[in-house]
């Protein structure tokens, strides 16, 4: 909360007309959460596999045709749009339902599920 009030504050500076203050907060709150949220994803994404419990080789995953397509998902989620791998992380990684998504975009959850759909198609159609 203090963040957004400081960089509110620090965009005042600047001489800036602002026509909704209210909504100028929520969208720095709304970007200092998804900044946070893409922090502790990746942080925690590198703390599993540095452990080695989301290592495609370990016992649990001992078909080879599995351990292949974990390795090309991985690198197919590269090639997806900065907007399109933070939404897939926030859905699978941080585990965030499409309503709790739309609230942070200020959005809907239906677009969010259209958005989480096309992504999913683009990497399966990627992946076959």
């Amino acid at each position: 909360m203090q963040e957004v009030f400081l960089k509110f504050w620090r965009y005042l500076e600047g001489d800036r007309e602002i026509k909704n203050a209210q909504g100028l907060l929520y969208r720095i709150a709304d970007h200092s959460i998804i900044d946070e949220k893409r922090k502790r994803s990746s942080e925690s994404l590198e703390a599993l596999i540095e452990e080695k419990e989301f290592d495609p080789s370990s016992a649990e995953h001992t078909n080879m045709e599995t351990r292949v397509l974990y390795k090309e998902a991985i690198s197919e989620l590269g090639t997806l749009r900065e907007d399109e791998q933070n939404l897939f992380v926030l859905r699978y990684v941080d585990d965030l339902d499409p309503k709790e998504i739309a609230e942070l975009r200020g959005t809907t959850a239906n677009t969010v599920s259209v958005q989480l759909n096309r992504i999913s198609a683009k990497l399966k159609e990627k992946l076959i």
